[in-house]
């Protein structure tokens, strides 16, 4: 049987997400102004940007398309559908098959236009990547080994631009909040005299998890800017430029996040800054992935699992289970895991020597089903002795929901790379265990989650190791003296907290980091912006991802 030309699971393979017509149709209209303008679509897939390129050609006037379009994929058969797709509409363009960074640089374009590839590093290797990196650094742009495809076809498409050329290209959202990001960003400032961004309150592209921006530079070549302005529309059929929000990126900011907000709160949160009150989630110490197994389903074992196999307790170590519960509570102890269903996968099998009977017939289950050959698994020896992490003092979130969380870990129980561990030194391992599940809810530490992470599918809010180390929480000194000064008004907290009641366990967080500023230089502090902020950035995010306001936190 013939194998189909083009399938949802290639084109993902491809990074090919075909942009909505009315989408397109507006970045075109945009882009084209000239009746002479030519157009360039570097991943053009099923034409639909130079389809909407040739319709505001042709009202301004263009009699030439053939001459004017010009459009660039790696699939024959999506440029095969674009030329069929042209015909039927009486256009017609050129054509171009092949890898477009294999395309040197032809500054004779008024405008690009169009949706990059979008694969993210992991899948985003070999030739592709090498020759991505060489276009990005030739002009002038040096992007980590982290970067996924789009941004190198950014970098390189601008370069096909005349002196006063337009870009209109869907993005994904990292433009905005990843690091890796920041060289494009500076690119993008230093390239163009103006940039509209417009983001997106529901999802773009049906049945894709991928937030988008609409990226709108004008006048390359022609100065560089400051600032940019902020578009709001709730999705593609509300799409307009006509009311924006100027924004100015902060000195030395990596980021464009605060972007999402419609108030400037940069002042503030730099008072906030300032202090002393609030400290890096690192200088409590060290965040860090949990254990990989290699295969968890086999590794990670119930209750029931282990009592039906025989496997004695020195082979077996005390484990969170994933999507363990956690939302509410502040500690995790041994009485809580024990109590799990019988089918939470609360032991790691670790078999100490020699074996016994149970752990060989079990190590010869995992023989027979494969396991030794899994990747984690065949470059250890053995295979089955899993390479354990420390044990974390805390837990702190990796995907969370509403409320990113940092949990006590008195259970002293193993993790597995679902979520992250906190180890801190001895001579503040017990502040960190009684203070930070508690004065880690105030709203801005809550904000600088939102800031710091990333916003994915089903608005999930993902913290990297990394990321998770910048997460800005009250340091050690605010921590002693919230449970010497207002020891009443923490147990108070601690309580709300244990209940369920997140919002009320905020609300006493939010109180005692008020009254620590104010004996600081950063004085009395509007926590209400603060509080619309954090609100702000938690509605679009769950919006996006088609989840309820009221969604419980998860893990």
């Amino acid at each position: 049987m013939p194998q189909p030309l083009d399938t949802r699971e290639l084109r993902k393979g491809r990074g090919a997400y075909f942009t909505p017509p009315a989408l397109a149709e507006f970045v075109a209209n945009w882009a084209v102004r000239d009746s002479a303008d030519l157009i360039l679509e570097p991943s053009c897939g099923d034409a639909v940007f130079l389809s909407a390129a040739g319709y505001r050609l042709q009202s301004l006037g263009a009699a030439n398309l053939p001459g004017q379009l010009q459009g660039h994929d790696i699939h024959r058969h999506s440029l095969d559908t674009a030329a069929d797709t042209l015909a039927e509409q009486g256009m017609s363009a050129n054509l171009v098959e092949g890898d477009f960074f294999d395309t040197a640089p032809d500054a004779r374009f008024t405008a690009v236009i169009g949706n990059p590839p979008f694969i993210r590093f992991q899948g985003f290797t070999g030739q592709s990547r090498t020759k991505s990196l060489a276009r990005a650094l030739a002009a002038g742009v040096n992007l980590s080994g982290l970067a996924s495809s789009w941004a190198a076809f950014t970098v390189h498409a601008t370069n096909f631009l005349v002196s006063g050329g337009r870009l209109g290209l869907v993005l994904p959202a990292e433009l905005l909040s990843v690091r890796y990001a920041s060289p494009v960003r500076e690119f993008l400032q230093n390239s163009f005299a103006s940039i509209d961004l417009i983001l997106f309150d529901e999802l773009v592209f049906p049945g894709v998890q991928a937030d988008v921006v609409v990226l709108m530079a004008d006048g390359f070549k022609c100065g560089r800017t400051n600032h940019f302005t902020v578009h709001q529309s709730k999705n593609v059929s509300t799409l307009h430029l006509k009311v924006g929000r100027r924004w100015t990126p902060p000195s030395g900011n990596v980021r464009w996040t605060d972007a999402l907000l419609d108030f400037d709160v940069e002042p503030l949160l730099a008072q906030i800054r300032e202090s002393n009150v609030f400290t890096r989630l690192s200088d409590w110490g060290t965040v860090s992935s949990g254990t990989v197994t290699g295969a968890n389903r086999y590794f990670a074992l119930s209750q029931s699992e282990v009592a039906s196999l025989g496997i004695a307790n020195s082979d077996l170590q005390r484990l969170l289970p994933a999507g363990f519960p956690m939302g509410s509570m502040g500690n995790v102890t041994a009485k809580d895991i024990e109590s799990a269903d019988n089918s939470a996968r609360s032991f790691l099998f670790y078999p100490q020597a020699p074996l016994d009977q149970a752990a060989r017939s079990y190590i010869d289950h995992g023989v027979s089903l494969g396991i030794p050959e899994r990747y984690k698994c065949r470059v250890r020896t053995p295979w089955w002795r899993v390479p354990l992490t420390s044990t974390p003092d805390l837990f702190v979130s990796y995907m969370s929901g509403a409320t990113p969380r940092i949990v006590s870990n008195s259970a002293r129980a193993r993790h597995l790379n679902s979520i992250h561990g906190l180890r801190t030194p001895p001579e503040t391992r017990s502040l960190a265990m009684k203070a930070l599940p508690l004065l880690a809810l105030n709203s801005y530490s809550l904000l600088s989650a939102e800031l710091e992470g990333r916003s994915y599918g089903g608005g999930v809010l993902k913290l990297e190791p990394r990321e998770a180390s910048r997460w800005l929480v009250p340091g050690t000194d605010a921590a002693s003296a919230s449970i010497e000064l207002y020891s009443s008004v923490f147990a108070m907290g601690i309580k709300l907290m244990k209940n369920g009641d997140l919002p009320g366990a905020t609300e006493i967080a939010d109180q005692i980091v008020e009254e620590l500023l104010h004996e600081t230089s950063a004085g009395r502090i509007d926590f209400d912006v603060i509080k619309a902020a954090r609100s702000e950035l938690l509605r679009r995010r769950l919006t996006r991802g088609n989840t309820p306001k009221s969604v419980a936190p998860t893990w």
